[in-house]
Protein backbone atom coordinates (compact mmCIF):
# COMPACT_ATOMS: atom_id res chain seq x y z
CA UNK A 1 0.00 0.00 0.00
CA UNK A 2 2.82 2.39 0.69
CA UNK A 3 3.95 1.91 -2.88
CA UNK A 4 0.55 3.11 -4.21
CA UNK A 5 0.57 6.22 -2.02
CA UNK A 6 4.10 7.08 -3.16
CA UNK A 7 2.97 6.84 -6.78
CA UNK A 8 0.04 9.11 -5.98
CA UNK A 9 2.45 11.62 -4.45
CA UNK A 10 4.80 11.36 -7.44
CA UNK A 11 1.88 11.74 -9.85
CA UNK A 12 0.49 14.72 -7.95
CA UNK A 13 3.91 16.38 -7.94
CA UNK A 14 4.22 15.78 -11.66
CA UNK A 15 0.77 17.27 -12.21
CA UNK A 16 1.66 20.32 -10.10
CA UNK A 17 4.90 20.80 -12.02
CA UNK A 18 3.08 20.37 -15.33
CA UNK A 19 0.34 22.77 -14.21
CA UNK A 20 2.85 25.40 -13.11
CA UNK A 21 4.73 25.02 -16.40
CA UNK A 22 1.55 25.57 -18.41
CA UNK A 23 0.65 28.50 -16.17
CA UNK A 24 4.10 30.00 -16.68
CA UNK A 25 3.67 29.75 -20.46
CA UNK A 26 0.21 31.36 -20.22
CA UNK A 27 1.47 34.22 -18.08
CA UNK A 28 4.34 34.76 -20.52
CA UNK A 29 1.80 35.02 -23.35
CA UNK A 30 -0.37 37.54 -21.47
CA UNK A 31 2.67 39.54 -20.44
CA UNK A 32 3.77 39.77 -24.06
CA UNK A 33 0.24 40.76 -25.15
CA UNK A 34 0.22 43.53 -22.55
CA UNK A 35 3.54 44.88 -23.83
CA UNK A 36 2.25 44.83 -27.40
CA UNK A 37 -0.88 46.72 -26.32
CA UNK A 38 1.26 49.30 -24.52
CA UNK A 39 3.30 49.75 -27.69
CA UNK A 40 0.11 50.31 -29.69
CA UNK A 41 -1.03 52.96 -27.22
CA UNK A 42 2.33 54.66 -27.70
CA UNK A 43 1.89 54.59 -31.50
CA UNK A 44 -1.53 56.22 -31.14
CA UNK A 45 -0.12 58.90 -28.85
CA UNK A 46 2.72 59.66 -31.26
CA UNK A 47 0.26 59.79 -34.15
CA UNK A 48 -1.92 62.31 -32.34
CA UNK A 49 1.15 64.45 -31.58
CA UNK A 50 2.26 64.40 -35.21
CA UNK A 51 -1.21 65.27 -36.50
CA UNK A 52 -1.66 68.05 -33.96
CA UNK A 53 1.69 69.54 -34.97
CA UNK A 54 0.21 69.97 -38.44
CA UNK A 55 -2.76 71.85 -36.97
CA UNK A 56 -0.35 74.06 -35.01
CA UNK A 57 1.59 74.80 -38.20
CA UNK A 58 -1.63 75.89 -39.87
CA UNK A 59 -2.60 78.07 -36.94
CA UNK A 60 0.83 79.73 -36.82
CA UNK A 61 0.66 80.36 -40.55
CA UNK A 62 -2.71 82.05 -40.07
CA UNK A 63 -1.32 84.18 -37.23
CA UNK A 64 1.42 85.55 -39.47
CA UNK A 65 -1.16 86.12 -42.24
CA UNK A 66 0.48 83.71 -44.65
CA UNK A 67 -2.65 82.92 -46.64
CA UNK A 68 -0.75 81.47 -49.61
CA UNK A 69 1.64 79.32 -47.57
CA UNK A 70 1.99 75.57 -47.58
CA UNK A 71 0.19 75.16 -44.26
CA UNK A 72 -2.96 77.00 -45.37
CA UNK A 73 -3.55 75.08 -48.59
CA UNK A 74 -6.51 72.79 -48.98
CA UNK A 75 -4.21 69.84 -49.73
CA UNK A 76 -2.42 70.36 -46.40
CA UNK A 77 -5.78 70.45 -44.62
CA UNK A 78 -6.81 67.18 -46.26
CA UNK A 79 -3.49 65.55 -45.36
CA UNK A 80 -3.92 66.69 -41.75
CA UNK A 81 -7.43 65.27 -41.58
CA UNK A 82 -6.17 62.04 -43.18
CA UNK A 83 -3.49 61.93 -40.49
CA UNK A 84 -6.17 61.85 -37.78
CA UNK A 85 -8.11 59.34 -39.86
CA UNK A 86 -5.10 57.01 -39.85
CA UNK A 87 -4.80 57.25 -36.07
CA UNK A 88 -8.50 56.46 -35.78
CA UNK A 89 -8.00 53.53 -38.17
CA UNK A 90 -5.26 52.16 -35.89
CA UNK A 91 -7.62 52.42 -32.92
CA UNK A 92 -10.41 50.65 -34.82
CA UNK A 93 -8.10 47.90 -36.06
CA UNK A 94 -6.28 47.12 -32.81
CA UNK A 95 -7.63 45.92 -29.49
CA UNK A 96 -6.35 48.50 -27.05
CA UNK A 97 -7.46 48.85 -23.43
CA UNK A 98 -9.58 51.98 -23.01
CA UNK A 99 -9.79 52.51 -26.78
CA UNK A 100 -13.49 53.42 -26.74
CA UNK A 101 -12.92 56.59 -24.74
CA UNK A 102 -9.86 57.46 -26.81
CA UNK A 103 -11.91 56.98 -30.02
CA UNK A 104 -14.62 59.27 -28.66
CA UNK A 105 -12.13 62.03 -27.89
CA UNK A 106 -10.32 61.53 -31.19
CA UNK A 107 -13.60 61.79 -33.12
CA UNK A 108 -14.44 65.04 -31.33
CA UNK A 109 -10.97 66.36 -32.09
CA UNK A 110 -11.23 65.37 -35.77
CA UNK A 111 -14.58 67.12 -36.14
CA UNK A 112 -13.23 70.27 -34.51
CA UNK A 113 -10.21 70.27 -36.79
CA UNK A 114 -12.42 69.86 -39.83
CA UNK A 115 -14.48 72.84 -38.67
CA UNK A 116 -11.26 74.80 -37.99
CA UNK A 117 -10.06 74.15 -41.53
CA UNK A 118 -13.42 75.27 -42.93
CA UNK A 119 -13.16 78.49 -40.91
CA UNK A 120 -9.71 79.14 -42.31
CA UNK A 121 -10.86 78.41 -45.86
CA UNK A 122 -13.74 80.86 -45.56
CA UNK A 123 -11.74 83.49 -43.63
CA UNK A 124 -9.91 86.44 -45.11
CA UNK A 125 -7.25 86.23 -42.37
CA UNK A 126 -8.38 89.61 -41.09
CA UNK A 127 -8.17 90.75 -37.49
CA UNK A 128 -11.87 90.08 -36.94
CA UNK A 129 -11.61 86.45 -38.02
CA UNK A 130 -8.37 85.99 -36.11
CA UNK A 131 -10.09 86.02 -32.70
CA UNK A 132 -12.60 83.39 -33.83
CA UNK A 133 -9.79 81.25 -35.20
CA UNK A 134 -7.83 81.64 -31.97
CA UNK A 135 -10.82 80.50 -29.96
CA UNK A 136 -11.34 77.56 -32.33
CA UNK A 137 -7.67 76.60 -32.00
CA UNK A 138 -7.81 76.86 -28.20
CA UNK A 139 -10.88 74.61 -28.21
CA UNK A 140 -8.97 72.11 -30.34
CA UNK A 141 -6.04 72.34 -27.94
CA UNK A 142 -8.36 71.62 -25.02
CA UNK A 143 -9.73 68.56 -26.82
CA UNK A 144 -6.18 67.40 -27.53
CA UNK A 145 -5.29 67.72 -23.83
CA UNK A 146 -8.40 65.72 -22.96
CA UNK A 147 -7.34 63.06 -25.47
CA UNK A 148 -3.84 63.00 -23.98
CA UNK A 149 -5.37 62.48 -20.53
CA UNK A 150 -7.38 59.54 -21.85
CA UNK A 151 -4.29 58.03 -23.51
CA UNK A 152 -2.41 58.46 -20.23
CA UNK A 153 -5.23 56.68 -18.41
CA UNK A 154 -5.03 53.81 -20.91
CA UNK A 155 -1.25 53.70 -20.53
CA UNK A 156 -1.51 53.59 -16.74
CA UNK A 157 -4.13 50.84 -16.94
CA UNK A 158 -1.89 48.82 -19.24
CA UNK A 159 1.12 49.36 -16.96
CA UNK A 160 -0.91 48.09 -14.00
CA UNK A 161 -1.81 45.00 -16.04
CA UNK A 162 1.86 44.49 -16.95
CA UNK A 163 2.91 44.81 -13.30
CA UNK A 164 0.33 42.20 -12.29
CA UNK A 165 1.49 39.75 -14.95
CA UNK A 166 5.14 40.40 -14.10
CA UNK A 167 4.54 39.60 -10.43
CA UNK A 168 2.81 36.35 -11.33
CA UNK A 169 5.59 35.53 -13.81
CA UNK A 170 8.34 36.09 -11.23
CA UNK A 171 6.49 34.04 -8.63
CA UNK A 172 6.14 31.14 -11.06
CA UNK A 173 9.68 31.59 -12.34
CA UNK A 174 10.95 31.09 -8.79
CA UNK A 175 8.45 28.45 -7.63
CA UNK A 176 8.78 26.11 -10.59
CA UNK A 177 12.57 25.56 -10.39
CA UNK A 178 12.36 25.21 -6.59
CA UNK A 179 9.68 22.58 -6.98
CA UNK A 180 11.76 20.78 -9.62
CA UNK A 181 14.84 20.81 -7.36
CA UNK A 182 12.76 19.58 -4.41
CA UNK A 183 11.34 16.79 -6.60
CA UNK A 184 14.82 15.86 -7.82
CA UNK A 185 16.22 15.75 -4.27
CA UNK A 186 13.30 13.69 -3.01
CA UNK A 187 13.76 11.18 -5.85
CA UNK A 188 17.28 10.37 -4.62
CA UNK A 189 16.05 9.40 -1.16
Amino acid sequence: MKMISLKKIDNSRAMVILGLSVLLLGVTYFLNSSYVSLEKISVVNEGVQTCFNRVSQTFNSVLVSNSNGTFTRQSFFLDTEDCFGEVLHILNKELIAGADQVKKHLNELSLSINSFHEQISSSSFGVAGSKELRNAFYDIETLKFSLEDQVTTSTNSQMAMINKWQNIFYLLFIALPLLLVFDLISSFK
